[in-house]
């Protein structure tokens, strides 16, 4: 066992050794050049993901001192981070020409796929942010070897990434993207692994501008996903006019789709007059020839459904004894070295007995939650979630563990519901940022499929 004096040496080392790594990648950032030609062999240090400096600097945009990083450690411009990213994804998502070619020039490859099977291109066609670099990032990249139509894993060709960018502040740039792709000999039709194509993703999320574009382009607008609903269905619940227009006059199957009727004997007017969006509405009535004052008039005097009541709250479980509660927390402790070694069967035991002894302690909920959903009990993990709010409802990790516990049950809207709620309580937490990103991202690959399904059992 190391001395006490040869542990605080060690302690020191590594707190140094974190302030380094920190200041690293901090000035990469940022474009302190002088900071990061201070620091010895570039090459070594990495973040908790897998990062270098040249990753940082390549997010950020900054040139110079990526040009920098580059002379100094070359290797960088291909090291590739945990998910598989290398520099080039990451200055690609947020369209950094300027980095984009030079990272190009530095022996980057413009067709290499992260752990998912995404591109630089791919994420260049959904930007991080706001950007009017989209369709100069697109035209640099393919002009370095990248195929328009490339495949990722599950979510398709870069024209799937700008069709189902929901962020409303990045669709201008997905719509940019969109444009320089099909000019540039990109299948409108292409489907994704699960059978989908663009449009539906657009339509989907209410990138409008993309829908436009892609009906304009020889999309096929005459599938009819689940529950009935076509593009124009889509298109008129939200109110997006243009992109209705571009859909209804895109050929046979654009209007065709406007007079089908889904699940519920509704047109594309007859959904446009419930969502009280009366431009498309009474353009969809002169396109169906629907009598658009009845339509009008029978959804404004629908009846609305009624609220369901809440269940009043459980009351508050009894405090333990002082020897209960000292018990229930080395069980608890006990379970945690457990997790650890992965038995989470055993921590599940663990947690319940100290549950059992007291139910007041919210973290003894949330880890058994936790455990359970290692071992697959998705209902007993999500019954755990609810006390665990219920406790105390101002705790994030509360809300995360409930937002995993409906995700793993396929719940994703009620999952991005909670892990909002979390971030409302904690909006600087990265990780619940990735949580809710994800969970949406797997629910909208999750309605694909379906859809996907359904468009197959229909023969479309």
């Amino acid at each position: 066992m190391p001395s006490k004096a040869a542990s605080k040496q060690q302690y020191a080392t590594m707190a140094a050794a974190k302030k380094v790594l920190k200041a690293l990648f901090e000035a990469a950032a940022r474009g302190d050049t002088k900071t990061v030609e201070g620091v010895k062999d570039l090459a070594q240090y990495k973040d908790g993901r897998g990062r270098s400096c040249l990753h940082f600097a390549a997010a950020s945009g900054q040139v110079e001192c990526a040009k920098r990083i580059l002379e100094l450690a070359p290797q960088l411009s291909t090291q590739v981070d945990d998910d598989g990213a290398a520099p080039l994804h990451l200055a690609a998502s947020r369209c950094r020409v300027a980095v984009v070619e030079l990272l190009l020039k530095w022996g980057a490859d413009a067709t290499g796929a992260d752990s998912s099977g995404a591109t630089p291109l791919h994420k260049a066609c959904a930007p991080a942010e706001a950007t009017t670099e989209a369709g100069a990032c697109v035209k640099t990249l393919v002009a370095a070897g990248a195929d328009v139509n490339a495949q990722a894993k599950s979510s398709g060709t870069p024209l799937h990434w700008s069709a189902g960018c929901d962020a409303a502040e990045a669709m201008p740039a997905a719509a940019q993207a969109c444009a320089t792709l099909l000019e540039l000999g990109a299948d409108p039709n292409g489907t994704d692994a699960r059978g989908i194509a663009p449009i539906l993703l657009a339509a989907a999320v209410g990138n409008k501008a993309v829908v436009e574009r892609l009906a304009r382009k020889g999309a096929d607008c005459g599938a009819v996903v689940a529950g009935g609903a076509t593009v124009a269905h889509m298109c008129a619940d939200r109110g997006d006019l243009a992109a209705l227009k571009a859909v209804v006059e895109a050929g046979a199957n654009g209007a065709k789709a406007a007079k089908h009727v889904d699940a519920d004997g509704r047109t594309a007017a007859g959904c446009a007059a419930v969502a009280g969006r009366r431009s498309c509405a009474e353009y969809a009535c002169a396109c169906t020839d629907e009598d658009f004052e009845a339509l009008w008039t029978a959804a404004k005097n629908a009846p609305k459904p009624a609220k369901p009541e809440k269940p009043p709250p459980k009351p508050l479980p009894t405090p333990p004894c002082d020897a209960d509660a000292l018990t229930a927390r080395r069980l608890k402790d006990e379970g945690n070295a457990f997790v650890i070694r992965g038995e989470h069967a055993r921590a599940l035991e663990l947690y319940s007995q100290a549950i059992a002894l007291d139910a007041t302690q919210k973290t003894f909920f949330s880890n058994r939650c936790a455990a359970r959903l290692a071992v697959g009990d998705k209902a007993g993990a999500l019954e755990d979630a609810d006390a665990a709010v219920a406790l105390d409802g101002r705790w994030p990790k509360a809300h995360y563990r409930r937002g995993a516990a409906l995700e793993a049950a396929g719940d994703y809207e009620e999952a991005a519901t909670a892990y909002f709620e979390a971030l409302k309580l904690d909006d600087k937490n990265s990780g619940l940022k990735r949580a809710l990103q994800d969970c949406v991202a797997r629910g909208r690959a999750a309605v694909a499929k379906e859809r996907g399904e359904e468009e197959g059992g229909n023969g479309s």
